[in-house]
């Protein structure tokens, strides 16, 4: 073991070489540093004590020689073997020899004094070694003490060192701060959480990165949008009452009169003043200390609001409040702490038997049985099963989350997630490369994902199919008296989940209680259902927006991802290729012309590329002169793509050459050109035209980006 006081900290680190037996730590001195080796090696008398004597030697060896030449050795501790040359034990030989290798010394003074004493005789086994012996200033060999219990005696010396002062820097804690959620800028946070960068995720070992950069991103919003207060502050908690403020002032001036009367210990009339204001502050300060205490037990029990509660907890775990000296169990005052302990015990141990008493509430009593057996139902039929848990399930386990309590090890907290309302469609954007302005109801159609109350409104029509099917008693007992009792205004889950049924065109609760579905059929119904509910509703979202023109809305239906998705490869190079043209086909991606209308044409619509007409997604993708080099290859391979179409109801190259828009159709979503019988063509095929057109408009984004920057 080495010791050292704490004001050495910023000097002294400990090495990471060594083992149980071997610990060494770095002294930053100057002009050298220091390498302090404490070893305490194994001792004679068993079959294997020179193999793991040895084994210790190799090791020291391996530290000095690593820090030989820039620090100065210092080896200590118990060797288990002496210099002395009157013992010649195999152990002995090895230390001696290990000492000669490496020029280790130790003052003269040493002399033959034993170190260890045991019942047999007395031996000397304790040294303090330097590779430099000039500088160890003294060495001494302590007397056998009475108070030392040990069988070995303290071996004691000092070295020359001057410990360097670049090192004396102070360690400043870090500071503490608390988030004002109350005062949060709830639109800036949830704008900068919506902006931040969020990483693709290819491969399972970058999933660690991703929530990393989440977790980021997360801190960084609420360091921008929640201010703070500083939680370490300096001077006392405990705010001084207005007449323990005078008597403070008061014995302020008294111990001032007493400094200039030359600090009087007897016979001064001060010292009785002194006295005397000292017992008048600290009576003040209990009865100050009382008066609160009566006043936060009177606010829990006015208020019955958990936070005082914890507030109360918090006191009883803090060392600068009194403790209550004893309790109230079954009637008596328990003041000894073993029967405390015995009476907590007694206290639990009757908790947790279950048991019947008056004051039980027998309806919570009730709904906890049924949703106990409804957990234990589920898990049943579902245990060879894996339902992925939903965004909603999260978002409703997020919303359960208590407030104002502590952060978890990566600093997040119940606020930063539960004000991240938006963030699941987002989310969505940012996997697409689709800006925050994209249609909502395109987000989720080109993916072909549920929203996520879409998601939860599945599961919850999963569990009403459970419950209808359990064969429990008590649990369809329960089941029909909702369904024949509930209103349609009541709270009960059973009315929810009626107005859902209604909502998808499914046969009611009650329907369905006499003609229970199966498993399976029940579950696909339902996901059918939903898809073509939701389906419906975010097309109706994309209906008549201008910027959706090209894109085929008709083929667009939740559980189907669209051609441009399922096309690319697993790789972000065509991920990147695919985010481009998604914009293209959402009509998000910015050109002149869009920026012209957002500036109400005080900006010039013209194409800063060719300065030729104005700049629109057809000028874009077909008709720019300084893009030309960027799209002509794809061109060329798209018109033997189409020319190989062995199709007669196929048009041909030169007929979509000759018309600007059925040609900027067929990049785009070549499926219109098909659901309106212009193309013809297989899966294959339309695989191909989907990898050329979406290389061709990375190309031409690329060539875009290049020239305009090279021209600022």
């Amino acid at each position: 073991m080495i010791c050292w006081n704490s004001k050495f900290d910023s000097y002294v680190k400990t090495l990471k070489d060594g083992n149980e037996r071997i610990i060494a730590v770095e002294i930053n001195s100057s002009p050298k540093r220091i390498c302090l080796i404490n070893c305490y090696l194994p001792t004679s008398g068993y079959s294997d004590t020179a193999v793991k004597y040895q084994d210790n030697l190799d090791l020291l060896e391996i530290i000095i020689q690593k820090y030989c030449e820039s620090h100065q050795i210092i080896l200590v501790g118990d060797m288990n073997a002496t210099m002395l040359l009157s013992r010649r034990n195999d152990s002995d030989r090895r230390f001696r020899s290990f000492i000669d290798k490496h020029k280790l010394g130790t003052l003269a003074n040493m002399g033959t004094a034993p170190t260890y004493q045991h019942g047999k005789g007395s031996s000397q086994i304790d040294y303090i070694f330097s590779h430099t012996v000039d500088n160890l200033l003294e060495l001494e060999i302590c007397h056998q003490h009475p108070t030392n219990t040990s069988s070995h005696v303290p071996v004691v010396g000092k070295i020359k060192a001057t410990l360097s002062l670049t090192c004396a820097k102070s360690i400043k804690p870090p500071e503490r701060r608390r988030n004002l959620w109350k005062d949060c800028d709830i639109e800036a946070y949830q704008s900068t959480l919506s902006n931040s960068q969020i990483p693709i995720i290819e491969r399972p070992d970058q999933i660690k990165t991703f929530i990393d950069q989440l977790n980021g991103n997360i801190l960084a919003a609420a360091k921008i949008a929640v201010p703070s207060k500083k939680i370490r502050l300096k001077g006392p908690k405990w705010k001084a009452s207005p007449a323990l403020r005078q008597l403070l002032v008061k014995g302020n001036l008294i111990h001032k009169n007493w400094i200039q009367y030359g600090r009087p210990t007897v016979n001064h009339p001060i010292i009785e003043e002194r006295r005397s204001i000292k017992r008048r502050i600290r009576s003040q300060q209990r009865q100050d200390m009382a008066c609160e205490r009566k006043q936060f037990y009177n606010q829990i029990v006015e208020s019955g609001k958990s936070t005082n509660f914890y507030k109360l907890i918090r006191r009883g775990l803090s060392n600068t409040i009194s403790k209550p000296q004893g309790f109230m169990n079954e009637g008596q005052l328990i003041l000894d702490l073993d029967k405390q302990s015995k009476g907590f015990a007694r206290f639990y141990e009757d908790l947790a038997v279950p048991k019947q008493l008056e004051q039980f509430d027998s309806d919570y009593h009730e709904n906890t049985q049924f949703n106990l057996e409804l957990i234990r139902k589920i898990v049943l039929e579902n245990k060879d099963t894996f339902s992925p848990i939903t965004p909603d399930e999260v978002k409703s386990a997020i919303y359960k989350l208590n407030n104002n309590k502590s952060s978890d090890e990566y600093g997040i907290c119940a606020e930063h997630l539960k004000l991240a309302k938006k963030f699941y469609i987002n989310f969505l954007r940012k996997i697409q490369c689709l800006p925050n302005r994209s249609v909502k109801g395109i987000t989720y159609l080109l993916l072909g994902v549920r929203p996520a109350t879409a998601e939860l409104h599945i599961r919850q029509l999963n569990l009403l199919g459970c419950i209808i099917r359990s064969e429990n008693l008590t649990l369809n007992k329960i089941l029909r008296r909702q369904i024949s009792t509930k209103s349609e205004t009541s709270d009960s889950w059973f009315t929810y989940i009626d107005k859902l049924l209604v909502q998808y065109d499914l046969p009611s609760a009650a329907k369905m209680v006499i003609n229970p579905p199966c498993k399976l059929l029940w579950k696909k119904n339902v996901k059918l259902a939903i898809d073509k509910f939701w389906t419906q509703k975010l097309l109706l979202d994309c209906q008549n927006k201008s910027t959706l023109s090209y894109c085929d809305l008709s083929s667009l239906k939740i559980g189907t991802v669209h051609k441009l998705w399922s096309s690319i490869e697993s790789n972000i190079k065509d991920v990147r290729r695919g985010g481009i043209k998604a914009r293209l086909i959402t009509g998000t991606y910015v050109l002149q012309s869009n920026t012209s209308k957002f500036n109400q044409h005080e900006v010039s619509s013209v194409c800063p590329l060719c300065q030729y007409e104005d700049e629109d997604i057809v000028h874009f993708i077909l008709k720019c002169n300084a893009l030309f080099k960027y799209r002509k290859s794809y061109i060329e391979e798209l018109e033997v793509i189409i020319n190989s179409i062995s199709n007669p109801n196929t048009c041909s190259w030169n007929s979509l050459v000759g018309d600007f828009g059925l040609l900027t159709q067929l990049i785009l979503d070549p499926s219109v050109l098909i659901k309106q019988k212009i193309l013809s063509c297989s899966e294959k095929t339309l695989t191909k035209i989907e990898d050329c057109s979406r290389k061709m408009c990375f190309s031409l984004h690329c060539g875009r980006s290049l020239i305009i920057n090279s021209e600022h």
